[in-house]
């Protein structure tokens, strides 16, 4: 096991969850995550659990409004750090605790809304425990979903590659290049995940078409400098605006 204990922590006492941490620390190392990765969420998680301590805060009533304030506190806290706030980083890197809490059953999941996509909680949780992408581009992921999903529907059993290309082309009519290749990157995605899962037809991401980057064809990408000089040398130099 990780030990999340025996090293210097500037006087972080996490009280009862101590050994939550060291579990917690398992399970990112478990996800291949690099050392300073693994020493972030710790030390995030040993913040957070330290400020439940000072507050009076027992772990097995945590929600989302303590997460929240968690966030939002001006740090007093041991450690020695040199800003009063904690960065959004930091502070979804402790809420990345409190869902390993949650799994564990140490902490009651927060009560949702039923989602109109509900499949799309196992794609953001396969996200971020297989394929390691960070919160931020998780949370992208699931907008660019919301945006296509009206169109596509919920029988995902239905996909077929027609469907996936008239998706992607009443795009490309509303938005731009950059903006569609996020698109298009986040259905690739789900697509993957959904036919892993056995909910929708293989191979459907090879169905998306590409997003071209048109430029004129005749303008050179760049000059020669000798070519430079050139254009340099007819420039009419007599001329007030010459070069």
């Amino acid at each position: 096991m990780m030990d999340a204990n025996n090293r210097n922590h500037g006087f972080l006492d996490p009280g009862p969850s101590s050994s939550w941490i060291d579990r917690f620390a398992d399970e990112v190392a478990a996800q291949r995550y690099t050392p300073l990765t693994i020493k972030g969420y710790t030390a995030s998680a040993r913040h957070f659990a330290a400020w439940l301590c000072k507050a009076g805060i027992s772990i097995d009533v945590i929600d989302d409004d303590i997460v929240r304030s968690f966030a939002e506190h001006r740090c007093g806290c041991p450690g020695g750090r040199q800003w009063p706030r904690i960065s959004p980083k930091y502070s979804r890197r402790a809420g990345r605790f409190v869902i390993f809490l949650q799994r564990a059953g140490v902490v009651c999941p927060s009560l949702k809304i039923a989602s109109p996509y509900p499949l799309l909680d196992g794609y953001q949780s396969w996200l971020r425990i297989h394929r390691g992408l960070a919160e931020l581009t998780i949370a992208r992921h699931l907008r660019d979903l919301h945006k296509l999903l009206p169109l596509l529907g919920t029988a995902t059993l239905d996909y077929d590659a027609s469907l996936i290309r008239k998706v992607v082309r009443e795009w490309r009519e509303r938005t731009g290049p950059a903006d569609l290749r996020t698109i298009t990157s986040a259905l690739r995605s789900y697509l993957r995940y959904l036919a892993g899962a056995g909910l929708c037809r293989p191979n459907l991401d090879h169905a998306i078409p590409p997003v071209l980057q048109w430029r004129i064809s005749s303008l050179p990408r760049y000059l020669a400098a000798a070519d430079v000089e050139r254009v340099i040398a007819s420039c009419d130099r007599t001329a007030r605006r010459s070069v």
